[in-house]
């Protein structure tokens, strides 16, 4: 991958986001980390407009660096469809969508269990992912894409 790509990381708890963190680097960036679909949904549009989300009490693990919008938003394999759609759909109102790629969890690709193999598999399935999409020239445009 050429520059960092900026990714909003989804996920269920602060110790996996940072080891997905840590290993997305140094390709990508993780500029900001949801833990619920409606904090996603309340904080993913502001993120593809370009602006820092809303102000909340819990500090987050991301960057916190808001000065471009995000490349790609990766959601883990706890958000269900609905929780995903809730999410996706709160950006409908966005031109283009928000002009990001959305990641999710190929759940028919066998895993490890959870623990640190795990979180090594998924962050080199998104790697590989987010190469290709950069490849085909399809970051920074509106899509769904399984990793």
């Amino acid at each position: 991958m050429s520059a960092a790509l900026r990714v909003v990381v989804c996920g269920q708890s602060a110790q996996i986001a940072k080891g997905v963190k840590a290993g997305l680097l140094p390709e990508c960036e993780t500029i900001h980390v949801v833990f619920s679909a409606a904090a996603g949904a309340k904080d993913i549009p502001a993120i593809l407009s370009g602006q820092a989300p809303p102000a909340t009490d819990e500090p987050n693990v991301g960057t916190g660096n808001y000065s471009r919008k995000a490349d790609a938003i990766i959601v883990g394999g706890v958000y269900g469809d609905e929780q995903f759609n809730e999410m996706r759909n709160s950006c409908a109102e966005l031109p283009g969508n928000g002009g990001a790629a959305w990641l999710r969890l190929n759940m028919s690709t066998p895993t490890p269990p959870l623990g640190p193999a795990y979180g090594k598999a998924v962050v080199e399935r998104c790697k590989a992912c987010l190469k290709e999409l950069e490849l085909d020239g399809k970051l920074g445009t509106d899509g769904i894409y399984f990793y």
